[in-house]
Parts: structure tokens; sequence; C-alpha cells
């Protein structure tokens, strides 16, 4: 199935799935300071597996211009539980650099609430710092832009940290992070319903009466255009297996769709990162009726290389959402940068 860019379309009866979009990956995330990226190069043999710093160099413009000037429909915010407060408010790493402050400043920070951040005392840079931020910018964005396409905004929920994975880093004064619990579900979604409102297009509004979001799919076909203008949509991901069985039950009319197996009647959208050689199955699910998000680049590898192989994979799987760190090239490195309005067509 071919999709169009969602900036050429002159029809508003055409489904939200047939529309492609670029979507920035950890949308909120500052470039961190060069002396935390040197730093943490020598203290990768005690960082948990995977935590690579040159995987952490790259960074973002404030998310409402990321929406005006360069066609981001696809948003994607961390969030941690903070349910006392402060817990993020003091960065361990720079206790041990000359330079960045251990003590944020932002009063934000010393209050209970969800945060939004990528690595617990490690990668921590933020343009936006909160959840009840995040939702006010975003309802101020679209109250402002009457009408305009619909945003996805995928919602990553982080339980760990590296002080939490290294006992070697717990020995240095890296705290765990909080468990994301039924507590803090909670107030992700009355934050959300609170401060988005009539801004949310929510899985109850898309069911109608019937029984799955499945049936719904293959019955009735994806809402449109037109029905989603000035909407966002928001999906979840992470969450421990009860709370997501609870999210993907619907029976408590959460607002947020799940990203899951697609064997599950109530999941409709599904994550596909690793897109090369994986272009058949993610066109399958397409093809299927599900929304995909890929990314086109990962760990900085494709900038540093100018290495567009990954995007080509990405346009030709069919995903609709993809996802990349760089609308704007990186030019410590070279001119990657992944095009503003894609299409197969």
């Amino acid at each position: 199935m071919s999709c169009l860019s969602v900036f050429w379309i002159n029809g508003q009866s055409v489904p939200i799935n047939r529309v492609r979009v670029l979507a920035s990956h950890n949308s909120y995330k500052c470039l961190p300071e060069k002396g935390v990226i040197r730093f943490l190069h020598r203290l990768q043999f005690l960082l948990p597996d995977g935590l690579n710093p040159d995987e952490m160099d790259y960074g973002h413009i404030p998310i409402e211009e990321q929406l005006d000037s360069f066609n981001i429909r696809g948003l994607e915010l961390d969030v941690y539980a903070d349910p006392a407060g402060g817990l993020f408010s003091k960065r361990r790493l720079p206790f041990f650099i000359w330079g960045p402050k251990q003590n944020s400043e932002r009063h934000e920070l010393t209050l209970p609430g969800i945060k939004i951040l990528h690595i617990k005392d490690v990668d921590y840079q933020s343009n936006v710092n909160t959840w009840v931020e995040a939702m006010q910018r975003l309802s101020k964005w679209s109250d402002s832009h009457v009408g305009h396409s619909v945003v996805f905004v995928n919602v990553e929920i982080k339980n760990e940290s590296p002080g939490g994975s290294s006992r070697w880093l717990r020995y240095l004064g890296f705290r765990p992070a909080e468990p994301f619990d039924k507590k803090a579900l909670i107030e992700l979604t009355n934050v959300a319903i609170k401060e988005m409102g009539e801004h949310l297009y929510t899985p109850k509004e898309m069911m109608c009466d019937y029984f799955n979001l499945k049936e719904r799919v293959v019955q009735k076909g994806w809402p449109t255009m037109e029905d989603t203008k000035g909407k966002f949509i928001f999906i979840l991901e992470g969450l421990a297996e009860d709370l997501k069985s609870e999210v993907l039950s619907n029976e408590l009319d959460y607002p947020f769709f799940y990203y899951g197996n697609e064997e599950n009647p109530n999941v409709v959208f599904v994550l596909k990162n690793n897109c090369k050689g994986n272009e058949a199955e993610i066109q399958e699910c397409v093809q299927s009726g599900l929304m995909v998000r890929t990314r086109a680049d990962a760990g900085t590898y494709e900038s540093r290389k100018n290495d567009w192989n990954t995007y080509y994979s990405a346009v030709k799987s069919g995903a609709q959402i993809i996802s990349t760190d760089y609308y704007l090239p990186d030019r410590r490195w070279s001119e990657y940068c992944v095009p503003s309005l894609i299409s197969n067509d």
C-alpha cells in the first residue's frame, strides 16, 4: 500500500493509515555537554551493556519549532515516575566533572510528578522537564494551530536507570529509578486528560460501538485526516505486563493506544524499529491494516557515516511513522538529513 506525505494531501477523507509522517526520536532531548560525553567514554567500562556515549551525542530544538519548521508530526517523550519529587533535581554525573552543575536549579524538578528525560543521572538535559509542562505546551501549540494534522506521540515508560543496573554505579551514588506503577499510570492519564482535553483522539473514540480496535479497522477502516484534525494520538510502550493488559483491555477508558503484539485485538500500532532486512515484514503489517513506527537512523551511526541505507529501507517498508534524530544535519560528521516530506508515490 502506498503512503502519502501528510503535507501533500488535498482530500481530508484520506484515512490516517494512508499517511506517512516524519517523527523525531526522543523529541525533548538536548545535546549533552562535551565534558559529559568525554567522561562517559572514560567511565564506559562501568556502564551497563548497551549504554554507549556515542549513541547519546545528539539533541533537538524545542518541540514547537520541530512542529512548525520541520513538519514533524510524530514525537517521542520518555517518562519517569517521581512520586515524592526531587529524584531528578540533582544529577550524579556532574559530581565527577568540572563544569556541569550537579543541581539542576529547576524548581519544577523538586516537585512530585512525572518527569521527562533520557537517562537518569547520565543524559538528563531536556527541553521539557515534566509531563505537565509537555501537555500544556502541546495544548497551547494546538490552540494556536487550529485544524492542524494529527500528531502521533510515542510515550516510552522508563523503569530503569544506570544506578539500578550497575552495583559499581550505585556505590558511586547513582540511584535507581522509581518503578512506573499504577499510581504513576493514573497520574499520566489524569494530566493528559486535564491539559489536552478535546485535543486527544482516544481508543474509545476510535472504537465507537465495535468490540475492539481491530474490528473497527477491518469493518470501518481508520479515522480520516478530517476526523483527526487538531488532535493528538498517544501511544504507550514499556509498561509492566499487568498495566499493559489493563490499558489494552480498554475497560477503564485510558486515553492511550499501546504498541504491542499485532495478534492482540486492541493493538493497531506496532513498533518495528529495525527496518533493514525487515521491509517485507513491515509491509505485511501495513497491508493488514496496522500502523507501524520505524526508525531511519539510530545511535548517531547514520550521521557519523553519512549512511542513507536505513532511511531507504524505512521508506521501502511502507511504515507510516518514520522516526529520526536528523531532520537537521549534524555537520560535526556529515550532511545526513531526513527530508521533511516523504512519499512512496
